[in-house]
């Protein structure tokens, strides 16, 4: 077909104006194999923008995924019937095609249906269906041309652009971008996984020390095989994710990625009305649909997106990516990856990158989004590579991260209030009252259905606590008493209210209040000390202030003894301490101090979050563990913290190692 008869002349479902035209159809590329192709122009100079072509991986699925659920310009709504635009699409600053790859996926078909897709025969389809796309297109052949795509695209990926490279095509190859990739067999499973889980909390450090009791040196490789316990996510894509994933997907990794990193299969539970409906499915079998995009009319098999045939093999990348770094001399060779993905992971990919050993020519430092938001980190190596961890992403980083995985599009082509503040401002108008009842709070609009207290602990020698109580929601009568306290050092607990588990929220103009509808005091009487003295407004008459952990337990005590003379009709109910951070020091000698003096506080238990226990909380090897999990260092630096430990015992290193320098 011409490429005046593949334009799309309408889609079904857009109601939106469009500023670009679009074509889809097949590539006929011999042998009976048709691929399917969906090329949406650039928004912007078209004639002279980069070519990018996207492939998803599987491998089996459907770059078609990638088009309307990821950098596209539509997204499909969940009704699977109409569109809306991507203001982040990334065919506004490129021409973008997305090939339907191996035949079997999707649109793409062999007319004998005998398909053998491996990933050498799906190397050299993908490069025939590109000199075709060329052929109908000759307009963009001079254009720069990127590869780019996610998964199991890791190999599709540098093995298509090693054909091109090697064959000396005409084809105006300028670099590559590698999201999330299956590079090598080593991506499933290995130590990287356990690091990923250990430094989000899924396994406990007794699990994590099992993994490699039998690994010395620590690398990805040596690791013993040892059943999983921990906790999971609904989605292993991204761990952040309260819904499941696909259909499509929760088949692919019950198939392919449970086994071979030796996890159990998903199992879908979270299709509530708040996990929303992928509409894209539905919408490529609408026959309105399928001939609008030249969808074969004989056609008729029902489109989904992971139901490709192929025989993959994994092949290893490593000499491949080594020979287009040093023989082929690619422009760019860019790997990312999101930080929250369980599958391909981030820690997996840093390793690949590491094992390729060529010399950094930045720090690991952090990249911003046009809005000044943070993006995520890279480093940048000799010949062209970089590594990019864009963070808060999942597998699929255009879907998860539209705005940031735009700008690292842009960066690849060359195209290159404060909660505090609110909180201060609050501060200054809000207590002048000279009762303890709060009678009512400025800016705050809405009505509640409780009591509140505020005002001074006299607690003797001069010293004056300050306190917030807030009464439950729920029968205050009987409800528990919590009292929480921040940390620091220093720090006032009034954040914890305003700013965490309070029932207010200050907004950003400082002078107004929104609910929250997670507060506490819902179902408990919450009750907030400024501790200790010298803590907001918290005072000692003399100003002198001595404060130490043994003096805060014993002034916390004191408080709360007056506390419950002021409120004698709470002290029958159940008392839970709560707090955070070096609170982990306050709460427990508190708690000593309540049982030792033989108080009547009816004090049940306590809750410490992410508490100061003792000076090993500060530094260690748990510290880089943990932003190793998240993305923060590269497993280069990793490995340099702990190379002097052989036994790799996150709690027995200390002696061997001084992980504070």
């Amino acid at each position: 077909a011409l490429k005046t008869d593949n334009e799309i002349k309408s889609l079904p479902g857009l109601s939106n104006p469009i500023n670009f035209k679009q074509y889809s159809g097949y590539l006929d590329i011999g042998d009976g194999k048709h691929f399917f192709y969906w090329l949406t122009e650039s928004q912007t100079a078209p004639e002279s923008a980069p070519v990018v072509l996207w492939l998803n991986g599987g491998p089996g699925c459907s770059s078609l995924f990638g088009n309307l659920r990821e950098n596209g310009p539509f997204r499909v709504n969940s009704d699977g019937k109409t569109l809306t635009l991507n203001p982040s699409s990334w065919n506004s600053v490129a021409n973008v095609v997305y090939f339907e790859s191996p035949v079997s996926v999707g649109f793409s078909y062999k007319e004998d249906k005998k398909y053998n897709n491996t990933d050498q025969s799906t190397t050299v389809d993908n490069h025939l269906a590109l000199e075709e796309f060329f052929k109908k297109y000759p307009n963009l052949m001079k254009n720069p041309f990127y590869i780019t795509g996610e998964s199991y695209a890791g190999i599709y990926i540098p093995m298509l652009a090693k054909e091109i490279l090697s064959r000396n095509s005409s084809i105006n190859l300028k670099g590559v971008a590698i999201g999330n990739g299956f590079l090598d067999s080593g991506t499933l499973g290995g130590q990287h996984s356990s690091d990923l889980f250990l430094g989000h909390g899924f396994i406990t450090t007794d699990y994590y020390e099992k993994k490699i009791e039998n690994c010395c040196q620590c690398k990805t490789g040596q690791c013993s095989s040892v059943p999983y316990e921990g906790g999971f996510a609904p989605n292993p894509y991204n761990i952040y994710d309260d819904c499941d994933p696909s259909s499509a997907y929760i088949r692919l990794y019950n198939k392919y990625y449970a086994k071979k990193s030796n996890r159990p299969p998903i199992i879908a539970s979270n299709r509530d009305k708040d996990c929303p409906h992928n509409g894209y499915e539905d919408y490529l079998n609408v026959p309105e649909v399928r001939k609008a995009l030249h969808v074969r009319p004989e056609d008729t098999h029902e489109w989904y997106d992971c139901g490709g045939s192929y025989s993959g093999s994994a092949t290893d990348q490593h000499q491949t990516v080594h020979q287009l770094l040093d023989v082929y001399k690619i422009g760019k060779l860019v790997i990312f990856n999101g930080n929250f993905d369980s599958v391909c992971d981030h820690i997996a990919n840093q390793r690949f990158v590491d094992s390729l050993n060529l010399r950094k020519l930045s720090d690991y430092s952090s990249w911003v989004t046009p809005d000044g938001t943070i993006g995520g980190f890279v480093q940048h190596y000799e010949k062209g590579l970089s590594y990019v961890l864009v963070r808060g992403a999942g597998h699929m980083v255009p879907h998860d991260k539209p705005e940031a995985a735009l700008q690292m599009l842009k960066n690849v082509i060359g195209i290159s209030i404060n909660i505090c503040i609110a909180l201060i401002l609050y501060f200054c108008v809000v207590f002048a009252a000279n009762e303890d009842e709060i009678k009512s709070l400025p800016g705050l609009s809405d009505p509640i259905n409780f009591k509140q207290y505020s005002g001074y602990l006299d607690i003797g020698d001069g010293k004056h606590y300050f306190y917030w109580l807030a009464e439950s929601q729920t029968a205050p009568e009987s409800a528990p008493v919590v009292l929480w306290l921040n940390g620091g050092p220093g720090c006032s607990s009034l954040f914890g209210n305003l700013g965490e588990n309070g029932p207010f929220r200050v907004n950003s103009d400082g002078k107004t209040l929104a609910l929250n509808p997670s507060s506490w005091n819902s179902v408990a009487n919450v009750v907030y000390f400024e501790s200790p003295v010298s803590v907001g407004f918290s005072y000692k008459e003399d100003k002198q202030y001595h404060n130490t952990d043994e003096s805060t337990a014993v002034d916390n005590h004191l408080a709360l003894e007056a506390f419950f003379k002021k409120f004698p009709d709470l002290k029958k109910n159940p008392f839970y301490i709560s707090g955070e951070s070096y609170a982990g020091i306050y709460i427990p000698m508190l708690a000593q101090q309540i049982f030792k003096t033989k108080s009547t506080i009816n004090l049940k238990g306590v809750l410490i979050g992410n508490g100061y226990l003792d000076l090993g909380t500060l530094g260690g090897q748990h510290s880089t563990d943990l932003r190793l999990g998240h993305g923060l260092v590269t497993t280069d630096y990793y490995e340099q913290k702990i190379e002097n430990c052989c036994e790799c015992k996150t709690g027995e290193v200390m002696h061997a190692y001084d992980f504070s320098k």
